[in-house]
């Protein structure tokens, strides 16, 4: 990777808006792979359990990613508020940016209970890891 950033802010009681920017030395290779996991804690379980994980080519991924109805409204708005591609090839020298993608407490269901959540989302290129991103958070329920 050339370079890469993500942050994010706080825009009130669950509402956060996060941006992300990255920019590639060389293309990614049609074999390119992504491993995604999501873990998970319930208090007062000190261990984290497997909820999701996925390896699977990139661009396989990215064919069928926009009709799987559990993320369809989540792609949706990256795609809206982003530059990132939606199909291979994913080119080297490109700004690939996305910015203000807000995100509330409204996409988990209501019977979704408080706990902690680790997101995992990690790229290689040539099976080298070139992207390892992480988000910790806590879903806490409203009182």
């Amino acid at each position: 990777m050339k370079q890469g950033s993500c942050d994010y802010k706080k825009l009130a009681v669950g509402r956060y808006a996060f941006n992300a920017m990255l920019e590639l030395q060389s293309p990614l290779d049609p074999a390119a792979m992504i491993f995604i996991a999501i873990d998970y804690r319930m208090p007062p379980a000190i261990t984290s359990q497997s909820f999701f994980k996925l390896k699977t080519k990139l661009c396989d991924l990215l064919k069928g990613i926009r009709t799987v109805p559990i993320v369809k409204n989540v792609i949706k708005d990256v795609l809206k508020n982003s530059n990132f591609p939606t199909s291979c090839p994913i080119c080297a020298n490109v700004m690939y940016n996305m910015s203000n993608m807000v995100v509330t407490s409204e996409i988990l269901p209501e019977f979704v209970p408080s706990a902690g959540f680790n997101l995992s989302l990690n790229f290689f290129n040539k099976e080298a890891l070139i992207i390892d991103w992480k988000l910790e958070g806590s879903i806490v329920k409203k009182t």
